[in-house]
């Protein structure tokens, strides 16, 4: 093990970041990314991707899950029925 990450889950993250990493040196070089939107995305990927780990593993995932898929389908629903007006 690899700070607790197996060697078989950590080659497939390295080489995952060294593409993500690879792309973001490019485009900065090319100019084409805009600083102001591309930092908060970020920040905002990073800490949903914490808070949606730690959810889906407590005791009342499937529920939590759910739940918001119907947030989710009924703001959809709610978004077409504007659009169809």
């Amino acid at each position: 093990m690899v700070h607790g990450i197996e060697l078989s889950t950590a080659l497939p993250l390295l080489a995952a970041g060294l593409v993500a990493l690879l792309g973001v040196i490019l485009f900065t070089v090319k100019g084409q990314i805009d600083w102001l939107w591309a930092i908060p995305l970020a920040v905002g990927a990073m800490a949903g991707s914490r808070i949606g780990a730690q959810v889906s593993l407590g005791p009342n995932a499937s529920r939590w899950v759910y739940s918001m898929l119907l947030v989710v389908l009924a703001g959809e629903a709610v978004r077409l029925g504007f659009l169809l007006l």
